[in-house]
Formats: C-alpha cells, sequence, structure tokens
C-alpha cells in the first residue's frame, strides 16, 4: 500500500532540473537578438543662462530662417533659395562690407589683444582675450562676429524631414567652407585634414574654431531660453506665419555626416566653441 502511494506521488512530481538552463538560453538569446537605439540629433551648445538686467540683442546679430511645410524659405523676411541662403550665411558670418544691418565685426589683432590684457585684471574677460592672442599668433590678425551672433532655424511642425536638413546642411556647410579657407590661408590645407591628436594641429583647430564658432541653433529654442536668461530676444517669433500657416520647431534625430568631417561641436575631444 505504501509502495502504490509512493509511486503515485513520484508520477505526478514535476521534474524542474533543466529549467534553470532553459532560462539561461533565453537570457543569452535576448541578450543576442535585442538591440539598443542611440540617441542621435544636432549637436547645438546653448549659451549659458544670463543673470541680472535683460540684455538686449541686436536685430542684426540674427540671421532668422524660416522654413513652411512647403518647404520654403523665408531669410529675414525675405524669399530665398538653398543658394540665395548660402550667400546670405557667408555675409552674414563676414560682413566684408560692413553693413549696418548685419553683425558688427571686431577686428582682433596682436596690438589689440596686448592692449586690452594690459588693461584688465585677472578674470574671465582677460583669459578670453589670451585666447584671442594665441589665436593671432597661429593664424595672423582676423575679424571677430559678435557673441551674440546667431544663425537660428524655425521649421514647422509638418516640414520635410530632408527640406529641414537640407537647411541644416547650407548653414553649417557655409561654417565649413569659411573655416576651410581660413586653415589653407593659415596652414596651406584645409580644416578638415588637421589631426586634432597631434599637439600643433590641436591649437590650430582651435583657432580657427574661435575664429569662426559654429553659430546655428534653433529659434524656439533660443526664444525660451532667453526668456529664463534674461535675454532680450524679443524680436524672435515663437510663432511666425507663411502661407502654409504656423510654424513650430521640431527636433530632429539626424547628425549631419559632413559635419563630422569639418570639426564643429561634434569633436568630442574639443571644447564646442559657440
Amino acid at each position: 500500500m505504501d509502495t502504490k502511494r509512493t509511486l503515485r506521488r513520484r508520477h505526478h512530481a514535476i521534474n524542474a532540473g533543466s529549467m534553470a538552463d532553459i532560462a539561461f538560453l533565453l537570457l543569452i538569446f535576448f541578450l543576442v537578438t535585442t538591440t539598443m537605439d542611440k540617441e542621435v540629433g544636432l549637436p547645438r551648445l546653448l549659451s549659458p543662462v544670463a543673470e541680472g538686467p535683460a540684455t538686449p540683442v541686436a536685430k542684426e546679430n540674427i540671421l532668422l530662417v524660416q522654413l513652411n511645410d512647403a518647404g520654403e524659405l523665408l531669410v529675414q523676411e525675405e524669399r530665398m533659395t538653398l543658394e540665395e541662403l548660402h550667400s546670405a550665411a557667408v555675409a552674414f558670418l563676414t560682413n566684408p562690407d560692413g553693413r549696418d544691418d548685419l553683425p558688427h565685426m571686431m577686428a582682433v589683432s596682436e596690438a589689440t589683444c596686448k592692449e586690452r590684457i594690459a588693461r584688465l585684471g585677472d578674470g574671465p574677460e582677460r583669459a578670453a582675450w589670451e585666447q584671442r592672442l594665441e589665436t593671432v599668433h597661429l593664424i595672423g590678425p582676423y575679424r571677430e562676429p559678435p557673441p551674440q551672433a546667431r544663425m537660428l532655424v524655425q521649421a514647422g511642425a509638418g516640414v520635410a524631414y530632408a527640406d529641414y536638413i537640407a537647411v541644416q546642411d547650407v548653414l553649417e556647410g557655409v561654417v565649413a567652407e569659411l573655416r576651410d579657407a581660413l586653415a589653407h590661408r593659415a596652414f596651406g590645407r584645409p580644416f578638415s585634414a588637421l589631426d586634432e591628436q597631434d599637439g600643433l594641429d590641436r591649437k590650430r583647430i582651435l583657432a580657427i574654431m574661435r575664429a569662426i564658432p559654429m553659430r546655428v541653433g534653433d529659434a524656439d529654442q533660443v526664444a525660451r531660453r532667453a526668456v529664463r536668461g534674461k535675454r532680450a530676444y524679443t524680436h524672435l517669433p515663437t510663432f511666425a506665419t507663411l502661407p502654409n500657416g504656423p510654424y513650430r520647431s521640431h527636433r530632429t534625430p539626424r547628425f549631419p555626416a559632413f559635419a563630422r568631417a569639418h570639426g564643429g561641436c561634434e569633436r568630442s575631444a574639443l571644447p564646442c566653441l559657440v
């Protein structure tokens, strides 16, 4: 009788000896097959939040590029093509004719830097002029845009992805072209050919980036940050109206391939100069 009960009890028992092996195999399967999405986007470094009273930003220091759902451009309230935007961006960053409606460029020379350094005490402003002096020693005298100068893009929520990237590529491409031209003049080779692992080239890269900073941003982001940081970007609209309706800025999940080759904020080993 006891033997029958024991056999019946053994018959209903579940053998769980292989369960650990099965769980381990499933774990390995999911580890091997699962992919982790990486967050990518356009590198943008916002200005630090200012404290104290509002700091007015002159309208000529902003190149506002608006893009509607039909892919049409409005640059400084004028309709333009991508080719015309390229010319407008070059003029904005260089202002060769000294126009009043474009950023007023500051001439930086060795004499100017030494004079400012002699008059200033220790502090961030003196350090900035010391960096300018180092830049002059590497590339010679240059013209520097004001710190508030920005090229800002304002796009609608329905804007085609390719259209938005095309505008970004034009603006960042202008910076890349100007950097290449300056590097050719100063060092005899393009900026993209400089090696950041080389000590001298690293200094040259930083000098070029100081002289021609990457200042491309999002209009709505800057406007919202301006409210928090008390910067008076009052002439930047949060919404703009073109034939296809209001615009809203949106995040883009793509990193322009050409930018990696031209050394902007994407150079992980170097500081991002904006």
